[in-house]
């Protein structure tokens, strides 16, 4: 009896040894899947939290661009009255005025800021000058301005009447995708684009072009 009892205890290890064989291939087979799938469930999850910090990011410089608005137009909050088409849409042409000028403004002053630090860092490659701290804020301003533009236009009470609103509105969403992929990333100072992509197209339109009245008019 004790010598059948040490034979169970033997056969009991070696099931077990076995199993534990067996397990831990099992798990090596599997391993790699679900690391990989860890990984990318933990890639999925900052790609998740990089947006939402970076669209509550693009609001909040929304919001502090239309305040810098309100403030140089004089206006104050309770002003509007949004039951009124014909009076919404004077106030949003003043601020697609507005917002025209200062997008103009803003993508001359970036073609400036890219060639003074592509001046001052002494380098063959313009990428250097594209990705330095300043000419990425630049950038994101021209980008922040002309959406602020297209959103603008888009809410425009009579933009159907308006068919000149609409090209300007296609154009500001140009320029941002030119501003977002600028080319001074990929090349030489040799061979930077001068001007810019963004600013040739802003070159193209006259000096004293505004909008008034839903119409892009000459104010000279």
């Amino acid at each position: 009896m004790d010598a059948l009892s040490g034979l169970e205890i033997i056969a009991a290890i070696v099931i077990a040894v076995s199993a534990a064989y067996l397990l831990a291939v099992v798990l090596s087979s599997f391993l790699p899947m679900i690391l990989e799938g860890g990984q990318s469930l933990v890639h999925d999850f900052s790609r998740v939290f990089e947006f939402n910090v970076a669209t509550n990011s693009e609001r909040r410089r929304h919001r502090q661009i239309r305040k810098q608005l309100e403030r140089e137009l004089g206006r104050s909050g309770a002003w509007r009255d949004p039951e009124i088409d014909i009076l919404t849409a004077a106030q949003n042409t003043q601020v697609i005025v507005a917002l025209d000028r200062k997008l103009r403004r803003a993508v001359g002053s970036c073609h400036a800021m890219h060639w003074r630090l592509a001046a001052a860092i002494h380098s063959e490659t313009m990428s250097d000058a594209a990705t330095h701290p300043l000419a990425q804020s630049w950038r994101t301003r021209n980008v922040d301005l002309a959406t602020l533009l297209v959103e603008t236009i888009d809410s425009y009470e009579l933009l159907e009447d308006s068919p000149e609103l609409v090209t300007l509105a296609f154009g500001a969403r140009r320029l941002a995708s030119c501003c977002m992929a600028c080319p001074y990333f990929e090349c030489s100072v040799q061979d930077a684009p001068r001007p810019c992509p963004s600013l040739a197209a802003i070159s193209m339109r006259r000096k004293n072009e505004g909008v008034r009245n839903g119409e892009i008019v000459d104010e000279t």
